[in-house]
């Protein structure tokens, strides 16, 4: 005789599983490796070592609405002076790693340790790799916000925010 109380352990797991390789219309918050980010046009900001995004277009620091998602590509060069102009040129990069991390806000030297009500940024981080421009070296896409906030940026606002600058294709 058939039990169905001894299949629905099996049946949950089952559906567990079939639902982390759809993501079950549950929200994703990171790519995995080998995903591409495809920049469409290129973009240039005044800000040193990073070019912020947001609503489509490329701003200054102080242009972002920081409770708001926002992206930012991340540049590594060597003895290079933060007034200078930044510029990324169109271009395919490859996602190497991806993870998310949660980043205290300092406040007049003393930062916060994690305290209730604390103010805190809530990032995605994709490390990213491209033989044309490998300085560029990272996508940050985040959102600040308290401590008691469910603030993570999923892919859908990452796609929203740089819509029309940078396209996400996912590697699965």
């Amino acid at each position: 005789m058939f039990k169905w109380t001894s299949c629905i352990p099996t049946l949950l797991f089952t559906s567990a599983l079939a639902g982390c390789a759809s993501m079950g219309g549950k929200p994703i918050y990171t790519l995995p490796e080998g995903s591409s980010i495809k920049l469409n046009q290129e973009i240039t900001a005044r800000s040193g070592k990073r070019v912020f995004m947001q609503d489509g277009q490329a701003l200054s620091r102080s242009d972002v609405t920081i409770t708001n998602p926002y992206c930012l590509f991340s540049l590594d060069y060597v003895n290079q002076d933060t007034r200078d102009v930044v510029s990324i040129k169109p271009d395919t990069f490859t996602v190497t790693k991806a993870y998310r991390q949660r980043d205290y806000v300092l406040a007049d030297g003393v930062q916060y340790a994690g305290r209730a009500g604390s103010d805190r940024t809530l990032s995605t981080v994709m490390e990213i790799s491209s033989e044309n421009q490998p300085e560029v070296t990272q996508l940050i896409c985040s959102r600040w916000g308290m401590i008691s906030d469910d603030g993570w940026v999923t892919i859908t606002e990452m796609q929203t925010t740089l819509s029309g600058l940078v396209e996400i294709v996912s590697a699965e």
